[in-house]
């Protein structure tokens, strides 16, 4: 993509954006919540919080993966991370 122009083409945006989220799941193992994270924050951002020990969840993968997304039924296909209490933090072992 060269300019701002080629970006807002439907087609193009959407070939752009697939790519990135497909990246996104590669980088954090197929894990759909982190990848969505990434997608939003930025995969900087979200390793950083990683290794800080926090869990990097700003509320978008909630809007993407929640159930008023999804015709009334939360997102739980492959690669969901179980949701957790608002203090405990996943996983996050070899990251």
């Amino acid at each position: 993509v060269n300019t701002v122009r080629e970006l807002l083409d439907p087609a193009t945006n959407m070939r752009v954006g697939f790519t990135n989220l497909r990246n996104m799941l590669e980088l954090f193992d197929g894990d759909v919540r982190l990848a969505v994270i990434a997608y939003n924050r930025g995969d900087v951002a979200v390793q950083r919080a990683l290794r800080r020990g926090r869990y990097p969840e700003n509320g978008y993968a909630e809007k993407v993966l929640g159930g008023r997304a999804h015709g009334g039924r939360r997102y739980d296909g492959p690669g969901r991370v179980p949701r957790r209490t608002a203090s405990a933090a996943p996983d996050t072992a070899g990251r």
